[in-house]
């Protein structure tokens, strides 16, 4: 269980979890590795446990404090997930209608459609989620 998961050994495995994903990364990428599809798969998502698990057990033991916008994006990354599709959509028509992107590298581009598709996941948290869930527990306090 990570609450039995030390101080010391979490910052191991966090140091092992990110050498292992990106090793897997970087060996495929650079070092000419063709890693059958299974076994990417496997590694990948061992690094990535084992980065998810040390950092949990590192915040339980109050060895790392989660910055309050990470925390806030974590809250609302649901709602970031159901509107992303439509989010980053208007915002490229919004930026070719202003004849923007054309201007803009892509790099710009893509930095500007994800912060639409931020900023609108945001609102549809503040705006839409919370005031919902809020609805729901009332309800649900009345009625069970």
């Amino acid at each position: 269980s990570v609450r039995h998961l030390s101080p010391d050994m979490a910052w191991f495995v966090l140091a092992a979890g990110i050498v292992l994903f990106l090793g897997v990364g970087l060996a495929e990428a650079y070092g000419g590795v063709a890693w059958n599809k299974s076994l990417r798969t496997l590694f990948y998502g061992l690094g990535a446990a084992a980065i998810v698990t040390s950092l949990v057990a590192l915040e339980g033991a109050g060895r790392l404090t989660v910055p309050r916008p990470l925390v806030f994006l974590g809250d609302a990354s649901y709602a970031i997930y159901l509107v992303h599709i439509l989010a980053m959509t208007l915002t490229v028509k919004v930026l070719q209608a202003a004849g923007v992107d054309a201007m803009l590298g892509l790099t710009a581009n893509a930095v500007l459609v994800l912060a639409g598709a931020l900023i609108c996941g945001s609102l549809a948290h503040v705006l839409l989620e919370r005031p919902l869930l809020g609805w729901l527990r009332g309800r649900r306090r009345v009625v069970g």
